[in-house]
């Protein structure tokens, strides 16, 4: 049985901005590496844990599995809850 957690979240900019600011946050918490792109989709995988996503119109959408999905999961949380305090989303 696979569990996952899933984040979706309404923003109110453009794909392209939400991207690079998405690319920042996930630079800040040193796991740029292992999260490849295609066009608004990425993914990645790294001890354990999966992460996969797509930036929509005015939403993303991340899905979050394997053994530290709990922590990945609040981490990604707080990301977006410091973006939005920013006023970047």
């Amino acid at each position: 049985m696979i569990v996952m957690k899933i984040l979706r979240k309404q923003h109110r900019t453009t794909q392209e901005h939400l991207k690079n600011v998405f690319i920042e946050l996930i630079q800040s918490n040193g796991i740029a590496s292992i999260v490849r792109w295609n066009g608004f989709e990425f993914e990645g995988k790294t001890k354990g844990t999966s992460i996969r996503g797509k930036i929509f119109h005015d939403e993303i959408q991340v899905e979050v599995s394997g053994w530290f999905e709990h922590i990945a999961a609040q981490k990604l949380q707080d990301g977006w809850n410091e973006l939005v305090m920013k006023g970047l989303v």
